[in-house]
């Protein structure tokens, strides 16, 4: 099985974010921070080899302010080290998610301006 990934954002305007992977938490810049219906872009302490299966938790503020929650399943496509921040860029496309999740997450993560660069045109 996979291992666990945990994004949260405490309020509907992005004032913090927060990725849990392994045994550390992670800050995350709200700029950078993607999160849309094809997946999670995110620093992380820790390397995420391309190809791992990861189980994600993920909570959001929904339109009216309550937490949109959903239990999902991801592939790391990707993990790049960027010195400069000392931290792994890390995309993890879902494989597997709750529809309805989904279909919020457009509104939300456009509301929000999580979305990836593909989602932009949408």
């Amino acid at each position: 099985m996979g291992d666990n990934v945990s994004a949260s954002n405490s309020s509907q305007t992005l004032n913090r974010v927060v990725v849990c992977f392994g045994h550390g938490e992670t800050p995350q810049d709200t700029g950078t921070f993607r999160c849309c219906p094809l997946g999670v872009q995110f620093y992380s302490e820790e390397e995420i080899r391309p190809y791992k299966i990861l189980a994600l938790d993920v909570a959001y503020p929904d339109e009216s302010g309550n937490e949109l929650r959903a239990q999902c399943r991801g592939i790391a496509v990707q993990s790049v080290r960027v010195p400069a921040k000392g931290l792994y860029r890390v995309w993890i496309l879902f494989t597997d998610a709750p529809k309805e999740f989904l279909e919020r997450m457009k509104c939300v993560s456009k509301r929000l301006g999580t979305q990836c660069p593909h989602c932009m045109n949408y």
